[in-house]
């Protein structure tokens, strides 16, 4: 595998303490499948995306441009609080709710 290229990880929150959630190595290279496994519940209460590149020794918090990715795809109010929670964090509040077409 290519190491010189993004990798996406994902901050998840639980009762106890932040955790980084399990992902094959494949979904973790993938911006669309970062995005897909957080629209659809795949990983759950999301505080961060972290992008990185190991050969390049590069990290940055993609969170915003993440959010607002999601945003962009939204069709109707969201009903998960913890995704709502993420996209109102990194983009402000009534985020959540796309724009009437």
């Amino acid at each position: 595998m290519n190491l010189d290229r993004s990798f996406f990880a994902i901050l998840c929150r639980n009762a106890r303490a932040d955790f980084l959630a399990e992902r094959n190595l494949a979904d973790t290279t993938s911006r669309a499948e970062t995005i897909r496994d957080i629209l659809t519940g795949q990983v759950e209460d999301v505080q961060r995306v972290i992008e990185f590149n190991p050969v390049e020794g590069t990290a940055r918090d993609a969170s915003e441009d993440i959010a607002r990715e999601i945003a962009g795809l939204l069709t109707e109010p969201l009903g998960r609080r913890d995704l709502r929670d993420f996209l109102e964090d990194h983009l402000g509040v009534g985020t959540a709710i796309p724009a009437a077409a």
